[in-house]
């Protein structure tokens, strides 16, 4: 018992990133246990406080339960409105202790991740016992790129087609409301394609012009954007 308890001490004192114990009577909304036989927090954090394009969090939970931690059945870790479910949290072999790795790359695969140079994702663990009640804790994480956030890959801008004859200006917001277009020079963009290949081509077009029906007797084909999230 000793050990157990040293474990526990260890693991609450050394957790990283954003956590917080519980003992159900300070809770917040949407967190907490549900009666008071349910399990309760120790402790549930991170082991980073950002994340990256190719990194992953770990994600740990230690519980204890009024009832014994024998009646704890395990938990998951969901969004805040629980409608996604990233995965079930594994044990790592000590009593209470759970742990669960979550990847940029799954993050982007829940919910897109398009913004720029910083934005911030919640998480929710919820626990059950064998009885059914359940107690539950927030953690939130930083997620950064050195400049732009395109569908989950850092860049310097996102590079959006559209096969409809509209501005780029107007390609953009309706790939993401929060996008506006960007004139790359170096990419040569926007650019008009009046062909798949875009051999046949108006290059650096300004982000309000739509493009015309026929270029060189070509009809048009696509318009490329260079987009920024705001």
């Amino acid at each position: 018992m000793k050990c157990a308890a040293m474990f526990l001490s260890l693991v609450a004192t050394a957790a990283c990133g954003s956590s917080s114990t519980n003992t159900g009577t300070d809770a917040p909304p949407g967190t907490g246990p549900t009666s008071p036989n349910a399990p309760r927090f120790l402790t549930f954090g991170t082991n980073v406080t950002s994340l990256t394009e190719d990194q992953a969090v770990s994600f740990t939970a230690v519980l204890t339960g009024p009832d014994g931690i024998d009646d704890l059945i395990g938990g998951s870790l969901v969004s805040l409105d629980e409608a996604t479910q990233y995965g079930a949290f594994a044990t790592t072999g000590q009593e209470g202790a759970y742990t669960m790795q979550l990847s940029w790359a799954a993050i982007n695969q829940a919910a897109e991740l398009t913004f720029h140079k910083t934005t911030t994702r919640s998480y929710r663990a919820v626990f059950y016992d064998v009885a059914g009640h359940r107690v539950s804790k927030d953690v939130m994480l930083s997620m950064t790129c050195p400049e732009n956030a395109c569908h989950g890959e850092c860049s310097s801008y996102c590079f959006e087609k559209a096969t409809t004859r509209q501005s780029c200006e107007a390609s953009c917001a309706a790939h993401n409301p929060k996008m506006k277009c960007q004139a790359v020079a170096a990419a040569s963009l926007p650019r008009f394609c009046f062909d798949p290949a875009c051999s046949i081509a108006k290059y650096s077009q300004p982000c309000t012009t739509v493009p015309p029906a026929t270029y060189s007797s070509a009809p048009f084909d696509h318009v490329d954007c260079g987009c920024v999230p705001q």
